[in-house]
């Protein structure tokens, strides 16, 4: 088994067995200037499942055909960059926010701010990465 985790996306972090092969197969039509050893290492545990890399589905999502369109999320963005980082400030955010909670001895008003400083960065990604 493969020790190589998955340095990006909504698996960051994750051994390269713990990801589904359809999000695998998808990074790997999906992103072109992937390290030559984690595509190498994608490529070996697709091939270890017993399944074929697939189709280019640099268009699509997992689990999509390259003629779909990418649905909207939630948030109303459909760039795998936006989603990347809307999922790194939530990050930021929650680690700040346990930072400067009022009930582990924060300031309340430094915690508004936050909030305020949080809700404003997800408009504007959300407003920036936006499909037309």
């Amino acid at each position: 088994m493969s020790d190589v985790k998955l340095p990006f996306g909504k698996y960051k972090g994750k051994r390269l067995a713990r990801v589904p092969v359809d999000y695998l197969r998808w990074c790997l039509g999906a992103f072109r200037n992937l390290d030559d050893a984690l595509r190498r290492a994608i490529e070996a545990e697709i091939a270890r499942r017993g399944e074929e890399p697939g189709p280019d589905e640099s268009e699509a999502g997992p689990g999509q055909t390259a003629q779909e369109k990418p649905a909207k999320t939630e948030v109303g963005v459909a760039s795998p960059l936006g989603m990347s980082l809307l999922a790194s400030v939530r990050m930021i955010y929650r680690n700040l926010a346990l930072a400067y909670y009022p009930d582990r001895g924060g300031s309340p008003d430094a915690m508004r701010a936050l909030n305020d400083f949080h809700e404003q960065v997800q408009e504007l990604l959300t407003r920036t990465f936006k499909e037309l």
